[in-house]
């Protein structure tokens, strides 16, 4: 017997360059009392200032309150969403609207565990594909070197606005590391799926992940470039947008679950996620596949390939562009397990060991420098 399975998607999804300035039609409807969390760095004056405008505008907007707060340097923990969560209940706000990156939008989801409230986002990044998913990251505290209770959203948010005008203004550097989160993400599913016979499930999802990884190769190099000259380009729309939602609504719609890119991204080398080592989440899991791959046994031609791919986009392929060459085997084995911490393994239906982890990176390593250096 087919097995059945259910598929969660947020109420409205709006994408396109100058989305933004379309916002009021799609909040009023959703309450009077609103909190703006904004997590967006040098462009927050401009993206308040064109809500305050597009909600104005629109029947209706002037009974409106919206209450903007800056998120930018609060980590998301336990304590922030647990806290935000009884204020939101406390003054009645109907709507958080979650403003920028990750960070604003796993706090703006993160409350609505124990507010109950509505909840509506606008990603201004394509670092992740968070925007997507039902996942929130989450931190034990301030020093967010570990990761707390992982929650899944109880309701689809009900509002998905992404501005590829907004997006584009990002560093070049955040496209990057969206592009190892994304290919992390799609192949744990897709493998996930061979290893465990889950191809039965929903043909629609496994579509979304596999068109993705087409995209990403054949117009990858050129959004990047539109991305370096501050440009939205059709390559531009079509990879961020795969990247953002698509990426995470296949992987929150499947059984896969995660695996080692993200048990290394964020157990193994968590600790080289700072602005020092200039690596961003998606840098360290888009490194992690080439382990998986190993494990899994990819043809020498599909981990070249992908290898060649992130090179051009800065993503690190080896210890030596992650700056931990000079580590012992017992440091680095050390470190794997220390991963064995990792909340992930929550969140994988694999069993992995430190030595699977070790291993793999070690013989990744080797294929890698040996292909480099044959260049």
């Amino acid at each position: 017997m087919q097995p059945v399975y259910t598929m969660r998607f947020p109420k409205k999804y709006v994408f396109g360059e100058g989305a933004l300035d379309q916002i009021g039609q799609h909040l009023v409807p959703l309450g009077k009392k609103f909190l703006l969390l904004t997590g967006c760095g040098p462009i927050t004056e401009e993206v308040t200032n064109r809500i305050r405008q597009s909600v104005a505008e629109v029947d209706g907007g002037s009974g409106c309150e919206l209450i903007f707060e800056d998120v930018d340097t609060q980590p998301p923990t336990l304590a922030c969403v647990t806290q935000l969560g009884e204020r939101v209940k406390k003054d009645g706000i109907d709507v958080v609207v979650g403003i920028g990156g990750g960070r604003a939008l796993d706090i703006a989801r993160g409350q609505e565990h124990y507010s109950k409230s509505k909840v509506a986002l606008v990603a201004t990044s394509a670092a992740t594909n968070a925007v997507g998913t039902r996942i929130q990251v989450i931190f034990a505290d301030d020093s967010c070197t570990t990761l707390g209770p992982i929650h899944l959203s109880d309701t689809m948010t009900e509002l998905v606005l992404i501005d590829s005008g907004l997006v584009v203004k990002a560093p070049p550097r955040t496209l990057s590391a969206g592009f190892g989160d994304a290919f992390a993400s799609a192949y744990e599913g897709l493998t996930s799926a061979k290893k465990f016979d889950d191809y039965r499930d929903s043909s629609f999802a496994w579509a979304i992940l596999e068109d993705g990884l087409d995209t990403f190769y054949s117009e990858g190099l050129q959004a990047m470039d539109a991305a370096k000259a501050g440009v939205v380009t059709p390559a531009y729309n079509h990879v961020i947008e795969h990247i953002m939602f698509a990426n995470g609504m296949g992987t929150s719609n499947l059984r896969g679950g995660m695996s080692l890119p993200h048990l290394i991204g964020d157990g193994t080398l968590m600790f080289l996620e700072t602005e020092e080592h200039r690596f961003m989440h998606g840098h360290l899991v888009g490194y992690g596949v080439l382990p998986m791959m190993v494990e899994r046994n990819f043809p020498l031609e599909e981990i070249y390939r992908y290898v060649d791919f992130m090179q051009a986009v800065e993503v690190p392929v080896n210890f030596g562009q992650l700056g931990i060459q000079d580590f012992s085997r017992d440091k680095l084995y050390a470190l794997c397990e220390k991963s064995m911490e990792s909340m992930v393994l929550k969140l994988t239906r694999n069993v992995i060991t430190p030595q699977d982890i070790f291993k793999n990176m070690m013989a990744a390593d080797s294929i890698v420098n040996t292909y480099l250096a044959s260049k």
